[in-house]
């Protein structure tokens, strides 16, 4: 299965979030803030209205309303905290995400805090989703308690709990940040197979970095192919201030 619609212009987003809503949940360290940047920026090459909703109030360090300039360059409007309250590590979010979730126009990804502490500020909206959205669990098998699938689906059912969600898809984001190779993906996936078996859960895709990609194309198409699965090349948007 070839990565789809890698090419010129970028990835296919749609692919990836057909959905007119994606929620992104995860354990710390899980890598869902980089990935609905990604999204929310790929979804802007062919959607008018796209919206990047941050409710992560639990890491601040790893927000995503820390590189605003980079996502509305792109034409993604962000939606936050309340103005001025930017950096505070306070449960509130701004009016508008309700109107958000329960409009008909444009698309929206959602980026909620890390574990249980974190999916408590998106219970709030639970009743106003509709049927047209897709909420992603993100795993990555190298963060603390979520190396092994009793691990992962513990930490699952507690974020489903607090959210008051349902998980409908699982995305595979083993990873070591520079340091990450295709076998770290192939182990990764061996886990997540499990959890998505003893879950009934699919795994809607497995992510890979852009650079590891271009390093190695050959090697992306053989791993698409052997697991069955697309595969989301990752751009790195949220960079450590000793990488700046």
């Amino acid at each position: 299965m070839p990565i789809v619609g890698y090419g010129q212009d970028g990835v296919d987003m749609d692919v990836f979030a057909p959905r007119r809503v994606t929620v992104l949940c995860g354990a710390f360290g899980s890598g869902k803030t980089e990935i609905a940047v990604n999204m929310a920026i790929g979804l802007a090459r062919k959607h008018e209205m796209v919206s990047l909703v941050d409710i992560d109030i639990v890491k601040p360090m790893f927000r995503s309303r820390d590189i605003r300039k980079a996502v509305t360059a792109a034409g993604v409007r962000m939606v936050d905290t309340i103005a001025g309250l930017g950096n505070a590590d306070l449960p509130i979010v701004t009016g508008e995400v309700d109107a958000l979730i329960k409009g008909k126009a444009g698309r929206v990804v959602i980026d909620v805090g890390g574990d249980h502490l974190g999916a408590r500020a998106l219970g709030r909206y639970a009743t106003s989703f509709d049927f047209d959205r897709e909420v992603l669990y993100v795993i990555n098998t190298r963060r603390p308690f979520a190396s092994t699938k009793d691990e992962i689906l513990r930490m699952m059912g507690m974020v489903e709990e607090a959210s008051r969600l349902k998980v409908t898809g699982l995305v595979a984001n083993t990873n070591l940040g520079t340091e990450s190779d295709y076998d770290l993906a192939y182990e990764g996936l061996e886990i997540i197979g499990e959890v998505s078996a003893s879950a009934g859960v699919p795994i809607r895709f497995a992510v890979i970095y852009d650079e590891l990609y271009r390093k190695d194309p050959e090697q992306a198409g053989k791993l698409a192919s052997q697991k069955g699965l697309l595969l989301f090349p990752l751009k790195r948007y949220l960079l450590k201030p000793w990488e700046n």
